[in-house]
Parts: structure tokens; sequence; C-alpha cells
């Protein structure tokens, strides 16, 4: 059954989209002015939180400033002395030189508590603060320390003191202090850059206002709302709070606390008016709503218009390159220009990706290459491995079937290779199997093939042969050529080679059993001492038979079953025992005693002994 519409095109799709986009317009304009609230809100709490943030670190700056100097302070010998005449006037003559802090007064007082000197003159007799928080804690922690809100001894007006324990020989022998006005440190506030309608304050532990901006006096030295109290001094991370302010106005508030050396010391105290978000929010409503049904207008217009360049055509050409990649042809791509549109960027990374595939595919090709090529060749000499060599010679075989020809087997074994490499070294063994393997292929013929078996044997497949006796000239050709010296870097090596034949049809028609027999009469030829020898099938018998006495020589060791005799040596001319003869014989338990003739090669050539 056919359907009854057509299929949409991407340009009826686009405006689609935009229609329905357009009909939950009025849904859109309130969540877009709901999020916008949200988002200056949320602006607005950041700023506020940064700003307080950042005030905060300027006091911690301002009270690490005044620790060093009270520091330096401390170290003058006329201060720590409590010479009197001298430290008064020490410390008057610090007031004007210290002018960023605007300090109302200097004094020091001993361990009890009592104004020992000062930079202002007190003409009613001595001050004593043992009673004071602030001077109990810096002797008891050994500290510097800040006071809260407080009402000077001295000068009777709403200060703050800064204090720092003066220890000579680790022991507390009095206290310097630096005092501050309210007025002062309000003062000093004042360069703080504040958004308009926000109000500024820092607060002690107590929740007292030190400082207020904009300035008001009648709050200084006084409890801020108490709401705003138990929220912020709970915490000694910076926070934001709604609350109603002194003047009944609701703000938005960020509170940061003032930390020096890991102590609370005061908290910042921001307010911004919540009304002066709302506004805000309310004008970008009325810019939403005119944005949005123009760019409405304008999409529809624009949409119809330029769809085709824009979309349509480079989709099409997207969409082409994507079959023509998908069909196998790598080389494909899009013939779109970049730029900077979402297409753009689409085709460049189609093109990317088509290129890295084309690349993959050729670094998969190449490396698929050279795994096959290590999976059939060996490393060293570049020859075909034995797994090649079983793949070869089936193909080999079979042709010969159907052509009625001989193929032989030739397998080599270099003499002496054992000593030559365990006396030269494995770099010379190296070099000497490889400048073998390359004689073999240069001696034989162009279609024999020549595959490294193993350690220091190869193995020769001479296909098309008429008769056996082409394959013995050739191996006599290669006997020749492997027997010659060869000479790697100045060490002249002389070897030579044994070689066991086997041939098809004649001794099998399977390509192991083919190998297999041509090792057998390459031992041979060991025990031999000749050059090359055919196998014959009683090879293969005694071969077995060996293999059979060896494993019995071998049980032999580990029973004990060998003994040794000892058989005197008479002279003659005198009768007289000259020497003794060792005899070693086998107690077979099933053979009775065997002689040493029947077993000493044997045990030689397996190296059982």
């Amino acid at each position: 059954m056919k359907s009854w519409h057509r299929p949409l095109t991407l340009r009826l799709r686009l405006i689609l989209i935009i229609f329905l986009a357009a009909i939950p317009a009025v849904g859109l304009l309130i969540y877009s002015s709901i999020n916008e609230y949200e988002n200056r809100w949320q602006h607005a709490s950041d700023n506020l939180l940064s700003l307080s943030e950042l005030a905060a670190t300027s006091q911690s700056k301002i009270l690490h400033g005044i620790h060093n100097l009270l520091i330096a302070i401390s170290k003058i010998p006329v201060v720590y002395k409590f010479e009197s005449s001298a430290c008064d006037a020490y410390l008057a003559s610090l007031l004007p030189g210290y002018v960023q802090y605007q300090f109302e007064s200097f004094s020091v007082y001993n361990s009890a508590g009592i104004r020992e000197c000062g930079a202002l003159p007190f003409a009613s007799g001595r001050i004593s603060i043992q009673d004071r928080p602030y001077f109990q804690t810096a002797l008891a922690e050994r500290r510097f320390v800040v006071s809260g809100f407080l009402i000077s001894k001295l000068t009777g007006s709403s200060t703050i003191a800064f204090v720092l324990p003066i220890i000579r020989d680790e022991q507390v022998t009095g206290i310097v202090t630096s005092t501050a006005t309210l007025e002062t440190l309000t003062s000093m506030a004042s360069e703080i850059k504040l958004p308009v309608g926000a109000d500024f304050s820092i607060i002690d532990q107590q929740g007292i206002v030190l400082v207020r901006q904009p300035y008001n006096p009648d709050i200084l030295g006084k409890p801020i709302s108490r709401d705003i109290i138990a929220k912020s001094l709970n915490g000694a991370i910076p926070r934001l709070i709604e609350s109603t302010g002194d003047d009944g106005v609701e703000r938005l508030y960020s509170i940061a606390p003032v930390l020096y050396e890991g102590h609370p010391i005061f908290h910042v105290i921001i307010g911004l008016d919540k009304d002066r978000l709302i506004s805000e929010a309310k004008k970008s409503l009325v810019f939403n709503l005119t944005a949005v049904l123009s760019i409405i207008g304008l999409v529809f217009l624009g949409t119809w218009l330029l769809s085709k360049k824009l979309v349509i055509t480079p989709a099409s050409q997207l969409i082409r390159a994507a079959q023509q990649v998908g069909g196998g042809n790598l080389k494909t791509r899009t013939n779109i220009d970049y730029g900077t549109g979402e297409i753009g960027q689409l085709a460049r990374q189609f093109d990317e990706m088509t290129t890295a595939l084309e690349q993959r595919e050729q670094e998969f090709e190449a490396a698929y290459q050279r795994a096959e090529y290590l999976a059939l060749h060996d490393e060293l000499t570049r020859l075909p491995n034995r797994r090649a060599l079983g793949k070869k010679l089936s193909g080999y075989l079979d042709e010969a079937k159907n052509t009625g020809t001989q193929v032989a087997v030739l397998f080599f074994d270099l003499d002496r290779f054992r000593v030559i490499n365990d006396s030269l070294g494995h770099f010379f063994g190296d070099q000497l199997l490889i400048a073998a393997a390359e004689r073999l292929v240069k001696c034989l013929r162009q279609n024999d093939v020549v595959a490294r078996f193993g350690g220091d044997e190869y193995v020769a497949v001479l296909p098309g042969l008429k008769t056996s006796t082409e394959a013995s000239r050739l191996a006599k050709v290669a006997v020749t050529c492997l027997s010659e010296p060869y000479v790697i870097q100045t060490e002249r090596i002389n070897t030579s080679a044994s070689v066991g034949i086997s041939i098809y049809p004649t001794d099998s028609t399977d390509s192991a059993t083919l190998i297999k027999y041509a090792e057998v009469a390459m031992r041979r030829v060991k025990e031999s001492h000749s050059k090359y020898q055919f196998f014959s099938k009683e090879m293969n018998t005694e071969a077995v038979q060996r293999l059979a006495l060896e494993n019995e020589l071998r049980r032999a060791l580990e029973q004990g079953e060998l003994a040794l005799f000892y058989q005197p040596q008479v002279r003659l001319k005198d009768n007289r025992v000259s020497g003794a003869e060792a005899l070693i014989r086998w107690h077979h338990p099933t053979k009775g005693i065997i002689g040493p003739a029947a077993f000493i090669q044997l045990s030689t050539l397996s190296k059982v002994f």
C-alpha cells in the first residue's frame, strides 16, 4: 500500500520546524524571562560573592601587614625592655609613618596587662587590660590576635585592637598593640567599588558592625540584624543569604569570612537590593518579546531564500560523498568550502574522516603485508620459514602429480656451527647463517625454494626433476658452495654441510614425511662423514630403533644399569700387571649384558652422556 503523502524535502522540514517553534512562542518568552531573571540573579550572586571574597582577601592582606609591623616593633630593644621614655618617643614617631593604616595609637603592655609605654600620653595613672579577652588569648595561645569591637581605655573611642605577644627567650614578657577607630576603618573601606544600591559592612565575631558603607555612624558599634548574624557567623566559607536589612529593604547578602592564619577575624557582608535585579529582568522581557518576534519573521524569510545555497546544496554534496565512501571509494571528498559554519565543519570532519580512513586502510594493508611476510619468512635470513615451506612443498607436490615429474627435498645442516657460534659469538653465528642462506639461493636453480628450517638447518625443494640424478648433482653443487670459506669482518671461517635427500614420489607423497626422511638421511650423513645421501627405508627403521635405544639408555642412567669393570693388563716378559683397562657394560633387564660398541656412539650423538 502506497503512502498518500510525499517525502518532505529538507527545505520544507526547516520551515516546518520554525513554524512549530513559533507555536509555543508565548511559553518560550515566559520561560526566557524566568531564565533571564534567574541568570541575572545568579550573575549578581556570583559577582557579589566574588566581591565579598575579594574584600575579605584585601582585609587579610591588611592584617598581614599589621602583623608584620607589630613583629618589627616587638623586636626593638626600647620596646621589649620597656624603656618608657624612649619607647614612647619611638611609638609616637611611627604614627605619621603608617598613614595607610591610620592607627589611633601604639601601646606596649607587660605580661600583667599594665601599659608600659605608648604613642599617646595617659595622665590618669597606669592602664590595665588584664580583663580584655584579646589580651588573655594572646598570652595563652602566643599568637597574633585581633579584638572585636571595644571602647578604648586610653581614648574612650570605639576601636578595635591588633595584638601581638612579645616573646623573649621563649617566654611571653608582654604585648604590643595598635588600635584603629571604627570611623578610620570605614574611611579605609571607602575605596571598595560597590554596585549601585549595594551596602558594605564588616562585623566582628559577635556581630558588631565595625565598618559600614555607605557611611552611617548610627550603625557603627551596634549589632547587625539577628537573622544575618545567625546565618553568617556559623561558617568559615563564603555564602549567600536573603534577608531584610536595617532599612527594611529586601536584599541579597554575600558573606565572606576574613581568615588569618586559620582563625576567623571578621566577616565581610555586601548586600544588593533585590528590586533592582527584578526591574532589570522586566526590561529584559520586553526586549526579548520584540527580538523573538522579529527574529521569527526574518528566519521564515531567510530560510526560504537561503536554504538552497546554504543548506540544500551542501547537504546534497555530503550525501553523494557519503554514498561513494559507503561504496568503498575512500578517495572521495565533499568539495565543500569549509568556512566557519556547521555544514562546513561537518564537511571538514567528513573529509578528515575519509582521509584518516584512507590512511588507516593503507597502514592496515602495509601492516597486514608485513605480518603476512613475517608469518611466512625467517626474520634473520629473510628465507621462507617452516610454515611457508610446507605450503610451497604441498603446491609443488600437486603440480608434480599432474605433470608426472619428481620433487627432491634436500635437508642441509651446517657442520661445526655450534662450535663456531660458541667460540666467536652470536653475531658471527648470525652472519654465517645469513651468508649460507645467500649462497644456497644463488647456487640452486631460480625456481627452487630454499627455506630456513630452524637453527643451522635449511631445506631446499627442487621441483620438476626427471631423475634423482639431477638431485644429487644439485646437492653436490650446494655442498661445494657452502664449503667455501666465509670471511665475516676480518674473521675467516671454514665449515661444510651435510645433506640428506628424499624424493617424491619414490620415498613418500606427503610433504611432512618427505622433510622428515630428508632429515633422517642427513643424520646418516653426519654418522658416515659423507657429504650427501639419499633416504632409504632401512634408515627409517634404524632411526626408529635408535630412538628406542636412546630412550632405554636414558632410563638405564636413571636406574643405574651401567656398570664399570677394570680388566688388568699383564706384561708378557715378566707376567707382571702393568695397568688396567676400564670397560663399561650395560645390564639390560631383557637383553642381558650389552657391550659399549652398541651404545657409546649413540650416547655421543644424542648427547645422553
